[in-house]
């Protein structure tokens, strides 16, 4: 018996908070975060323009393409950071209501038992 609570309250919490560990890792590297925080406003500060025929015209559409490519990068970066974001939360929610129940179930199971027990001799 005192295994089964070694397991239930100190074992299983400390393999779930192991896993719960491992899944943020997972998703770190996943959506490339340093990387993706790095590089959301690198392309800004690099800032070239290339010519293939010189020209006024030309250095407009190569700047204008330059432009919107990095708000795009930009949008598209920070999406990245977003969705991280609520994954994580969605994660770190889930994990602990699943340990709160992990760790009260053998609690509620007594209680419930005993309560129905009370009942059943009362009726």
């Amino acid at each position: 018996m005192i295994g089964y609570f070694q397991w239930q309250l100190w074992l299983g919490p400390r393999w779930l908070l192991t896993f719960f560990v491992t899944l943020q890792r997972a998703l770190w590297r996943f959506f490339s975060v340093p990387t993706m925080v790095r590089t959301l406003l690198a392309p800004w500060r690099q800032d070239q323009l290339s010519l293939r025929q010189p020209g006024f015209t030309n250095i407009i559409k190569a700047a204008a393409f330059n432009g919107i490519s990095r708000v795009i990068g930009a949008i598209v970066r920070s999406a990245m950071i977003t969705s991280f974001g609520f994954t994580t939360a969605f994660l770190t929610l889930s994990f602990a209501i699943v340990l709160a129940i992990f760790v009260a179930w053998p609690l509620l199971t007594a209680w419930f038992l005993f309560a129905g027990v009370v009942r059943l001799v009362s009726v």
